[in-house]
């Protein structure tokens, strides 16, 4: 009697363990193609509109380019990306920022943030982040996100693969000769550029002028965001509607400071 218990038990187990491979497998095909249900399920976040459509946008195509005003969802954005191609494409990603400091202190800590949310769920498979963003979420099976900065190229030069997605934040800081060597390290890389358009030279405005063809492009102004359109704290860290007006109050609505970091809009100097 015993005995046929234990089997029972042991059956039982085994139909369970096997349900929820098969939840997990259903669930990783239905983000894949569901980025926004993988964020607000996975993530533990809830992206607004325009927000939602770019990570979308992101997904259906190989090459993205987004400028924007300050305080959009940039880096949050991209942390979603980051993990939704590691665990949803079972593939290798890149995120780079001109800076350290970009790395270290802002775009890793937003991977971070999402990743402990992530393994809560017990929804995913999903290592534990790394301290040092150069290590990054590494799998036993060779998948892996790591950060790092723009500022020694050599650093850069072992990332490849086939599936390999480079995210470039700030990409308008960043050198065409590095993305000219990610693009040449594969023959499939895909890539996402962000940055507030602040220099009107660099592969964030190639992609907007003479390269336009080849990218999926995007825009979102600051005046965009739920909070402004509102004039509610609907979602915290984004543009506020009294951030917009002291940016007008402070600057000519023609100027490239109000240009670029408010409306998104690429500078009429080269530099400013």
């Amino acid at each position: 009697m015993a005995a046929t218990t234990v089997l029972f038990a042991i059956e039982t187990m085994d139909v369970t363990m096997s349900g929820q491979k098969m939840n997990v497998s259903e669930n990783q095909h239905r983000w894949r193609y569901d980025i926004v249900a993988f964020a607000r399920e996975v993530c533990g976040a809830e992206p607004w509109d325009q927000q939602a459509d770019f990570l979308r946008e992101a997904v259906r195509n190989h090459r993205v380019a987004l400028k924007s005003g300050h305080k959009v969802s940039k880096t949050n954005s991209l942390a979603i990306l980051a993990l939704h191609w590691a665990i949803c494409c079972d593939g290798q990603v890149l995120l780079a920022s001109p800076t350290r400091h970009q790395v270290k202190h802002i775009a890793w800590p937003e991977v971070c943030r999402l990743a402990d949310h992530a393994r809560t769920t017990g929804l995913v498979d999903l290592p534990e982040p790394a301290s040092d963003p150069a290590v990054g979420i590494r799998w036993s099976d060779g998948r892996r996100i790591v950060a790092c900065s723009t500022e020694i190229p050599e650093r850069l030069s072992g990332v490849g693969g086939e599936k390999l997605l480079c995210l470039l934040e700030e990409a308008a800081r960043i050198p065409r000769s590095i993305y000219e060597m990610l693009r040449d390290s594969g023959s499939c890389v895909r890539f996402v550029l962000t940055g507030t358009p602040m220099v009107s030279a660099g592969i964030l405005h190639d992609a907007f002028t003479r390269d336009q063809e080849l990218w999926h492009l995007l825009t979102i102004s600051s005046l965009d965001t739920p909070n402004v359109k509102t004039g509610k704290t609907i979602t915290p860290g984004l543009a506020t509607r009294d951030w917009c007006d002291m940016m007008l109050n402070r600057h000519d609505q023609e100027s490239d400071i109000y240009r670029t970091r408010v409306l998104g809009e690429f500078a009429s100097t080269e530099h400013i």
